[in-house]
């Protein structure tokens, strides 16, 4: 995991020209509800690996998550780039941008960790299913 943060940093820092001021602190917890209460302060919030708060991250475990754990590697590289752009932006950038270049940070890390566009996703664009 410290490998993987400290590559993050090394790779996305000199990209967006950011000098990450230390600490980051990342927590990672190994059940759901604890993730919630301390993301969240309530119990509660299944369909979330990863929030970024400045230069906090929290995480759930993917032992947190059952037969089909999220690929955890993804999430942090995803939540590292929010500490990045947050950093660049004095946390000033609409969320919906950080949100998408942290997406796309994470195909380029690595391709296999990006969702392709599936027939139903397509299907759902290309009909009235999304709202707008």
């Amino acid at each position: 995991m410290l490998a993987l943060l400290r590559r993050a940093k090394a790779t996305l820092c000199a990209k967006y020209g950011v000098t990450v001021p230390d600490p980051v602190i990342v927590e990672v917890f190994p059940q759901k509800r604890e993730f919630a209460v301390r993301t969240f302060g309530l119990p509660g919030a299944d369909g979330l690996l990863g929030v970024c708060f400045g230069r906090v991250i929290t995480a759930n475990s993917p032992a947190s998550q059952g037969a089909n754990p999220a690929n955890w590697e993804a999430v942090l590289w995803h939540e590292f780039c929010h500490v990045v752009t947050l950093t660049k932006t004095h946390n000033t950038m609409p969320r919906w941008l950080s949100e998408g270049i942290s997406v796309s940070e994470e195909e380029r890390a690595d391709p296999a960790w990006g969702s392709a566009l599936n027939p139903k996703f397509r299907a759902m664009i290309l009909g009235d299913e999304l709202t707008p």
